[in-house]
C-alpha cells in the first residue's frame, strides 16, 4: 500500500489509535483500516484496505510532534506498570492534538479573512459623515468554536491526569495542584509546574465556560472592527468582565496564536511530569524523562524520551 502523497513528506511513524493503525507522514496523518477489520468473516473477498487521511498536519509540525507523538513516547506500560491504560492514554493524545489543530486552523483562517477585510477597507474611497466598517463574516460563531475546542483540550488533560491519579473530581485543576505538593513537596518540579500552568488551564477552562454561560459578573463578548476614539479603525477584539471595573479587551488574532502556543508548550510538559512522577523504578539506575537533543529526534521531532541515569552521571537513552 503506498500511503497518501509525496506531498505529505516521508512516514515518521507509525502506531495504532483505538481499532486502526496511524501513519504519521512529516505533513498529513493517515488512517488505515483492513478487510479484516470491516469483514471479519471475509463473506466479501473484494473488501479493500483502506487509508483516510485524518489530519493534514505531520510530523514536522509542533502540534503533533508535542502532542501525539510524545504521548506515543511515554505512555507506555513498560515504564508506568502494567496497569497504566495505554490504549486510552494514546486515544486522549490524539483527542488533544484533533482539538489542538481544529483550533489552529480556525485561528488561521480567521487571520486571513481579517487581513482581507482590512484590505478590502483600506482600498474603498471613504468620504462623508458616514463610515462603512469593515467586518469578519462569522466572527463570533468561529471565536466560540475556538473556545469550545479550548475546553475541550483542557478536558483531555483532565483525561489523561485520571489515568494517573483517579480519584481526581470535577475540579481537577485545583486537587491535582494540592495533590502534587502533599506528595512531591511544594519546590518539587512537578509541583512547581502545576502551580504555575495552573491559572492558565483555569483561564482556558473559564472562558468556555462564560461564552456558554454568561451572568452580570463575569462575560466574555466579541467585539468586530469598531471606531476608536481617536478616528482610527480598531481590530476585532475579545473583550473579558470579570466583576466591576471596566473590561479586558484582548485582539483576537494574537489571543488565539498565543493560547495554541501556550497550550501546546504546557500539554507537552505536563505529559513529560505525570510520567517522570509515576516511572516505574524497578531498575538499579534511576529512570526519568528527559529532553531529546535536536540532532537525534529524527523525523518524529519528538523532544523527549526516557533515559536512565549511568553511575558515572552520564544518561542513556531507552527505547
Amino acid at each position: 500500500m503506498t500511503i497518501g502523497t509525496s506531498e505529505d513528506g516521508e512516514i515518521a511513524t507509525l502506531f495504532p489509535v483505538d481499532e486502526q493503525l496511524f501513519i504519521v507522514k512529516e505533513r498529513a496523518i493517515y488512517a488505515i483500516t483492513l478487510a479484516d477489520q470491516i469483514d471479519p468473516e471475509r463473506a466479501t473477498a473484494s473488501i479493500p484496505d483502506s487509508q483516510q487521511r485524518v489530519l493534514g498536519i505531520g510530523a514536522s509540525d509542533p502540534i503533533v510532534s508535542r502532542l501525539l507523538l510524545t504521548g506515543h513516547v511515554l505512555f507506555r506500560r513498560d515504564r508506568l506498570g502494567q496497569d497504566f491504560n495505554e490504549r486510552r492514554a494514546i486515544k486522549l493524545s490524539w483527542e488533544l492534538t484533533k482539538r489542538v489543530a481544529a483550533m489552529d486552523a480556525l485561528q488561521k483562517e480567521l487571520e486571513a479573512a481579517q487581513t482581507d477585510a482590512a484590505n478590502a477597507f483600506r482600498a474603498e474611497q471613504h468620504s462623508g459623515r458616514s463610515l462603512r466598517l469593515p467586518t469578519v463574516a462569522n466572527l463570533e460563531a468561529q471565536f466560540h468554536a475556538f473556545a469550545q475546542k479550548l475546553g475541550h483540550a483542557v478536558d483531555a488533560l483532565k483525561g489523561v491526569s485520571r489515568l494517573f491519579y483517579p480519584d481526581l473530581p470535577k475540579k481537577w485543576i485545583d486537587r491535582l495542584r494540592a495533590l502534587t505538593v502533599d506528595k512531591f513537596g511544594a519546590q518539587h518540579p512537578f509541583a512547581a509546574f502545576i502551580n504555575d500552568m495552573a491559572p492558565a488551564l483555569l483561564d482556558w477552562r473559564e472562558l468556555r465556560n462564560v461564552i456558554e454561560h454568561e451572568d452580570r459578573s463575569r462575560s466574555a463578548r466579541i467585539v468586530d472592527f469598531h471606531m476608536l476614539p481617536d478616528g482610527s479603525i480598531g481590530v476585532p477584539v475579545l473583550e473579558v468582565q470579570r466583576g466591576e471595573g471596566k473590561p479586558e479587551r484582548i485582539q483576537v488574532v494574537p489571543f488565539m496564536s498565543e493560547t495554541i502556543h501556550n497550550l501546546t508548550v504546557i500539554a507537552e510538559a505536563f505529559m513529560a511530569h505525570l510520567c517522570n512522577a509515576n516511572v516505574m523504578q524497578d531498575l538499579a539506575w534511576p529512570i526519568q524523562v528527559m529532553s531529546v537533543p535536536d540532532e537525534e529526534q529524527g523525523r518524529a521531532k519528538v523532544r523527549l524520551c526516557y533515559v536512565i541515569q549511568m553511575p558515572d552521571g552520564r544518561h542513556s537513552r531507552l527505547g
